[in-house]
């Protein structure tokens, strides 16, 4: 049986739900490149978009090996994706 620290568990947590958000400001941050008007092609990044469950899929198996690691090995990941959806929704919603 795997056993996750409350700090493991915590990170985990915070990295799916940055993972979320980035989906969701990607999705306005097209929306504002096009006038506020979705766009309706292939790849816009909207949530439950064909194109947008690679990437679920892709975090998916980053949570799964980050499982795995330790605390102080997950913490940068959680801090890059912090920076990432911070960098998306400045640059969107700006």
């Amino acid at each position: 049986m795997l056993r996750l620290s409350l700090s493991k568990a915590a990170l985990l947590t915070a990295f799916g739900a940055l993972q979320i958000a980035d989906i969701y400001h990607q999705a306005g941050a097209r929306q504002r490149r096009v006038g506020g008007k979705p766009l309706r092609g292939p790849g816009d990044g909207a949530p439950g978009d064909l194109l947008a469950y690679p990437k679920d899929r892709t975090d998916g198996v980053c949570l799964a090996y980050m499982i795995r690691w330790k605390p102080r090995h997950v913490a940068p990941f959680v801090a890059l994706m912090g920076l990432v959806v911070a960098n998306n929704s400045l640059w969107a919603y700006s």
